[in-house]
C-alpha cells in the first residue's frame, strides 16, 4: 500500500504548482524524474482541493483525435470534426472554466499540444477578461516532458509562448528518505544498520517509487538473515527488481 508524505518536497512542489496554475488559470509545465511521487501528488492534490477540475491520463489518447476526444468526453461536449469539436469545448470552459490536469502528457503528439494551445486562445479571447485568462491546463510528465515541448520549434513554439509556469519535481534526499524509513517502516538503528541509508538512496535514485519496492524487498531478506537491514541486503534487492540496475 502507498503512503502519502505531504512533507516532501516533491509533494509540496506539486501542489504548490497546481494551486497556482488553478488560480491564475494559466498553462503550466511540471516534470520530474519517474518514481519521484509526482502523480502521488497529484491524486492527494484532488482529494484535498474544491476547485472544479478534469483529469485524464495521456498515454491512453496521445493522438490529437484521441486528445481532443477525451477532452470533449469529460466536459460532455458533443463530438464532430476535430476542429469544431475543439471550438465547442473552448466556449464550454468559456462558459464554466475548470482545470485541466494532464498526467504523462509526454506521451502527446505535437499536434495535440498545438491543439490545446489552440483551444486555451479561443477560451481566452470568448473569456475577454482584463486580465487575459483562459483555463487553468497542468502537463505533467517526465523530463521527457520538456525535451518533446522544446525539440521541434516548428511545432511547438506555439503553445511554449503560453506556458505562464515550469516546475521541476525534485528527487528525495537523504533526509527526507530517513524520514520515509522511519514514518512507513519504522527503519531506524538498530534494526537499520550503518551504511544502509546511504545504499539506498544511491539505488532508488532518489525515486519514492522505487524506494517502495526496495525496502519491502530488504525487509524480507533480512527476515532471513539476523533482521538487520544492512548495505549489503540493499544492494541484493537490485537482482530481484526487474528495472532496477546497479549504478
Amino acid at each position: 500500500m502507498k503512503t502519502y508524505f505531504p512533507k516532501l518536497r516533491s509533494a509540496q512542489v506539486v501542489e504548490k504548482a497546481l494551486d497556482r496554475i488553478c488560480a491564475d488559470e494559466i498553462i503550466g509545465v511540471i516534470v520530474g524524474p519517474p518514481g519521484c511521487g509526482r502523480t502521488e501528488a497529484l491524486k492527494h492534490w484532488r482529494r484535498t482541493r474544491s476547485t472544479p477540475h478534469i483529469w485524464i491520463e495521456a498515454t491512453l489518447c496521445g493522438t490529437l483525435q484521441a486528445t481532443v476526444g477525451a477532452l470533449a468526453e469529460a466536459l460532455n461536449v458533443t463530438r464532430a470534426s476535430i476542429d469544431s469539436t475543439a471550438s465547442r469545448i473552448a466556449e464550454r470552459l468559456a462558459e464554466k472554466p475548470v482545470a485541466v490536469l494532464l498526467d504523462e502528457a509526454d506521451f502527446l503528439c505535437p499536434a495535440a499540444f498545438n491543439k490545446l494551445r489552440a483551444i486555451w486562445d479561443r477560451t481566452q479571447m470568448l473569456r475577454d477578461t482584463e486580465d487575459e485568462r483562459g483555463f487553468a491546463l497542468a502537463l505533467l510528465g517526465s523530463h521527457t516532458l520538456r525535451t518533446r515541448l522544446t525539440q521541434d520549434e516548428d511545432r511547438s513554439e506555439q503553445i511554449l509562448r503560453r506556458i505562464g509556469e515550469f516546475d521541476e519535481v525534485p528527487r528525495m534526499n537523504m533526509e527526507e528518505l530517513l524520514g520515509v524509513l522511519g514514518a512507513k517502516w519504522h527503519l531506524t538503528a538498530p534494526t537499520l544498520a550503518e551504511g544502509a541509508a546511504e545504499e539506498a538512496l544511491r539505488l532508488c535514485r532518489g525515486s519514492i517509487g522505487w524506494l517502495n519496492k526496495i525496502i519491502p524487498n530488504a525487509l524480507k531478506l533480512a527476515a532471513k538473515d539476523g533482521k538487520i537491514v544492512t548495505p549489503k541486503i540493499i544492494r541484493a534487492t537490485s537482482r530481484t527488481l526487474a528495472g532496477l540496475e546497479e549504478q
